[in-house]
């Protein structure tokens, strides 16, 4: 009996550990996807190596629209909702749950602690070709200019209302998308 015990505890042993494993490197890929790449060591020394000392620093542009997108989706499907709170403005976001009379405008770290709200609905599709979020756009004319998720396996919803500065300036969560038929 003693034998059988120490081979289970080996056995969970090593799917712990890769578990474990495969955790960090979807974290790795994510973070990957997420940050913009960056230059090597030995471009930013020539890079230093030919600036003139006049030279004024160079800001990193802004991204794009799809970017933000991309990165939104990323985040979301990831469950890394603290992602969100990098793309959003500050020092408020106008956040509400749909049906609930909730919210007054939240701080990016409320934001993000909010966002467990939809988390059972992932993941979510952001087609936004997608039937159920032409209808909601159809239906609450203010967000037609969104980027919204549907969830696949529920009915939950994400709206990200996305600025002229591509930042997030508005998110609803709502539990259904049923609840934009009235």
């Amino acid at each position: 009996m003693n034998k059988y015990l120490v081979f289970v505890i080996v056995i969970l042993i090593f799917a712990l550990t890769g578990t474990l494993g495969y955790f960090i490197f979807q974290n790795q890929k994510l973070i990957k996807t997420l940050s913009s790449p960056s230059a090597s060591p030995s471009a930013m020394t020539e890079s230093k190596s030919q600036a003139s000392p006049t030279s004024t620093p160079k800001t990193s542009p802004q991204p794009s629209p799809q970017d933000i997108r991309a990165n939104i989706e990323a985040a979301v499907n990831s469950k890394n909702f603290a992602a969100i709170g990098t793309y959003t403005t500050t020092p408020k976001v106008n956040f509400s749950i749909m049906s609930s009379g909730c919210c007054e405008p939240k701080t990016p770290d409320e934001v993000v602690a909010q966002m467990d709200y939809i988390k059972d609905g992932i993941p979510m599709d952001f087609d936004q070709n997608n039937p159920k979020i032409v209808h909601i756009k159809a239906k609450k004319p203010e967000f037609a200019n969104a980027f919204i998720g549907v969830s696949k396996s529920g009915e939950q919803v994400a709206i990200f209302v996305i600025d002229a500065n591509n930042k997030i300036s508005a998110i609803q969560l709502s539990l259904s998308y049923t609840f934009y038929d009235f």
